[in-house]
């Protein structure tokens, strides 16, 4: 029997062969990912990365970059004040904050 598997419960053989299957792909993906790579930049007019074509790469996400109007920060505005009287999710609003009762 082989020494690493002696006294391994079957639940860590399991992430012990998922952590090399997922590792041996891992390398496939940059092996392709580059040979891609280097076929596209030869053939095409604008150059990629590798990473471009690597599924295990995770991708920057764009920033957002919208502009906020006049109309979207007063609306803003008044959605914080009307939710200043009320507290965390599941509890209750303060009574003393709501409409018609008078402020101590």
């Amino acid at each position: 029997m082989d020494p690493c598997v002696k006294g391994r419960t079957l639940r860590e053989l399991l992430w012990m062969a998922e952590g090399k299957i997922e590792y041996s792909d891992r390398m496939k993906w940059n092996h392709t990912a580059a040979m891609m790579g280097l076929f596209h930049n030869a053939n095409a007019k604008k150059a990629v990365g590798f990473d471009h074509y690597n599924p295990y790469v995770k991708k920057k996400s764009k920033p957002n970059t919208e502009k906020l109007d006049k109309n979207s920060i007063q609306a803003l505005k008044a959605l914080a004040k009307k939710g200043r009287g009320l507290k965390l999710s599941g509890q209750t609003p303060d009574p003393s904050r709501e409409q018609g009762n008078p402020q101590p």
